[in-house]
């Protein structure tokens, strides 16, 4: 069963494990729901998330060969969550970079762990 599920912006808040710094964004986020089992009897519950929104990153400089040329970004993810009841965890793909307001741009596109719990 597939479910197309609008969430609101969420605000988060990630370490760049390549570097020491941190990122601030808001990004909205589509999720479709997929549950598997049979008839009425749900195995497993989990989606595909994707989004897309606005970063603010705390240094822009990741290492000694390669910086950032702006701390605003840009930043698009896609991802796969499980639904363990009380908790959410799922793993990502993002994408950051400047869309292209100032050279260079390089962009980081790095995995995520995601953990979650809802209120």
């Amino acid at each position: 069963m597939l479910r197309r599920i609008r969430r609101p912006a969420r605000l988060g808040l990630a370490a760049l494990l390549a570097s020491a710094s941190i990122a601030h964004g808001a990004c909205p986020a589509n999720r479709v729901e997929i549950e598997a089992g049979r008839g009425d009897e749900v195995a497993a519950a989990g989606g595909v998330d994707i989004g897309i929104g606005v970063h603010a990153i705390s240094h822009v400089h990741i290492n000694a060969e390669r910086k950032l040329s702006t701390a605003f970004q840009f930043g698009e993810f896609i991802g796969a969550t499980l639904d363990l009841g009380r908790f959410e965890i799922g793993l990502r793909v993002q994408h950051v970079s400047n869309g292209g307001i100032k050279h260079p741009n390089d962009g980081l596109t790095y995995p995520l762990l995601t953990i979650s719990r809802g209120f």
